[in-house]
């Protein structure tokens, strides 16, 4: 079935295409991720630690955005090497994981919110700052 493939591919294509039209805003994610982190409970410390965005988990297969690229990747036994055409169609029921702007206003918005009122403000403070020296954090990310 050329057609079918052909038109797979396309829209896998079109998918990529619209992740990677938002790069600008995913290298903003690894710094706000981290902002967020720890006031009213924690996320995923990969976007920060090594700034790779979860997007997508359907049993044994794991899509993630690069936050440096926009390119979309999965787990592969410490590799990150760019989704199959198949995994990034799994995105269509999910596409709101790939907003950008909407996961950042939704970061920002957590970033302000006060510290769960068992947490320590001054202990999660220094973690916080742990983390962008151990890891390298800027707001503009970029992979060392």
């Amino acid at each position: 079935m050329p057609s079918l493939d052909g038109q797979v591919k396309k829209l896998a294509g079109e998918i990529r295409d619209y992740a990677r039209s938002q790069r600008e805003l995913w290298r903003q994610v690894p710094w706000l991720a981290l902002e967020a982190d720890g006031r009213t409970g924690f996320g995923e410390g990969i976007v920060y630690r090594r700034g790779y965005l979860p997007v997508l988990t359907v049993g044994y297969t794991k899509l993630y955005v690069d936050c440096e690229s926009g390119e979309l990747v999965r787990w592969s036994e410490n590799r990150m090497p760019p989704a199959e055409d198949a995994d990034v169609l799994l995105l269509l029921k999910g596409m709101e994981e790939l907003d950008a702007s909407g996961l950042i206003d939704a970061l920002e918005a957590e970033a302000a919110e006060p510290y769960f009122y068992g947490y320590d403000p001054a202990k999660q403070e220094a973690w916080r700052e742990e983390e962008r020296k151990q890891h390298h954090v800027t707001e503009i990310y970029r992979r060392r």
